[in-house]
């Protein structure tokens, strides 16, 4: 489902001058794939598709042994394009998805013929995996301290949810597209993986194309952590040109879309006897928990507040222009930045999913913001 947002004449009136009037049309859409392990109802796959313009779901719970949430918008609001993307996975089988698109449409109404270039900008993001106290539920939530308990190895016994060995990870992509090809595209993947050769747990990661293109771009954590792993990075600023032969003559039209995709998966079943540590992993477009992205084990703590849940910083694309060639599409502003303490609220909220999670078909409908 997408919905169109601006027409003509309503681009017109929204800039208030003909300089803008070559932004013809916004169409925004937001999707999300969840999956956790299926229920004894043969029907029930575990498996559920969203679909909209703001989606926040929390799903999941210890008593399954696994939780998740994403929160994603691609919206028009108050003249500003609104966007966020994020999710959050843990447990046994818990793999989340979400995608946000901006469509623009644009026309050449100058005298002389160009090729579009974009100045626009890649958001504060962050992704990563921890290994955690048993925080899926708020009945025994997360605790802070120095013997926080749960090594990346202590997982290396629980590969079965997963045949190609996979205990967490996380991905983003973040594409442009211009007309009917790809113009501008960052890719990013990071994973805990059970080896069988060393019979040891590795972490791999391609983030080279990441590291060279984002500003500030840096770890979450100390150089052979076993608790944590992750990269955050700063707001980007990029420019983008269309291919030579996207040439737009007077009066012509072309398409921009802006996307970004963020997955995050746990297959590591929780210890509950031993350490009582399970896995969780992250992944999101618009900061996580607060500036700089960073999800820290010893900030975590017993949730206060079981309302709270993770939470991704939402950025205001202001409205886009399209002059002499050039298509901006830039924030404006971002929403308020937590301070390190109220982290641990947002973060443990996570364990909040328990309770909203029932093993009904009903489980999967969202909470529309």
């Amino acid at each position: 489902m997408r919905r169109a947002v601006a027409c003509l004449a309503g681009a017109i009136a929204l800039m208030g001058g003909v300089a803008h009037a070559q932004v013809t049309g916004v169409v925004t859409h937001t999707s999300g794939k969840t999956q956790f392990q299926p229920g004894a109802d043969p029907d029930d796959t575990g498996i559920a598709i969203f679909q909209g313009e703001q989606l926040n779901l929390m799903a999941g719970g210890n008593a399954f042994g696994s939780a998740g949430s994403f929160t994603s918008t691609s919206d028009i609001s108050d003249q500003v394009v609104e966007f966020q993307n994020g999710n959050i996975a843990g447990g046994a089988l818990a793999h989340l998805t979400s995608r946000t698109v901006v469509d623009i449409s644009f026309t050449n109404d100058g005298d002389t013929a160009v090729i579009p270039t974009l100045h626009s900008t890649i958001t504060p993001a962050g992704m990563g995996f921890f290994a955690a106290r048993e925080c899926l539920n708020v009945i025994t939530g997360c605790t802070a301290g120095a013997t926080y308990p749960g090594d990346f190895h202590d997982f290396q016994d629980f590969t079965t949810n997963d045949p190609a060995g996979r205990l967490a990870g996380a991905s983003f992509t973040f594409r442009i597209t211009g007309g009917d090809e790809v113009v501008y595209e960052l890719k990013g993947n990071i994973a805990l993986l059970y080896d069988a050769a060393s019979n040891s747990n590795v972490i791999v990661s391609d983030m080279n194309a990441a590291q060279a293109a984002l500003a500030g771009f840096r770890p979450v954590a100390d150089d052979g952590s076993q608790k944590e792993f992750g990269f955050v990075w700063d707001a980007t600023d990029i420019e983008v040109a269309f291919p030579k032969g996207s040439l737009l003559l007077p009066g012509e039209s072309s398409t921009l879309t802006y996307e970004t995709i963020v997955e995050s998966y746990s297959y590591a079943d929780c210890f509950k006897l031993q350490t009582g540590s399970c896995l969780v992993a992250y992944s999101s477009f618009g900061d996580p928990i607060g500036r700089g992205g960073g999800i820290k084990p010893s900030l975590l703590k017993v949730a206060s507040n079981e309302s709270s849940s993770f939470q991704v910083d939402q950025f205001d694309f202001a409205y886009p222009t399209f002059s002499k060639g050039v298509l901006t599409f830039k924030p404006v502003s971002a929403s308020a930045v937590p301070e390190p303490d109220s982290w641990a609220l947002m973060i443990v909220g996570f364990g909040a999913l328990g309770a909203a999670f029932r093993r009904q078909r009903r489980w999967m409908v969202p909470r529309i913001l």
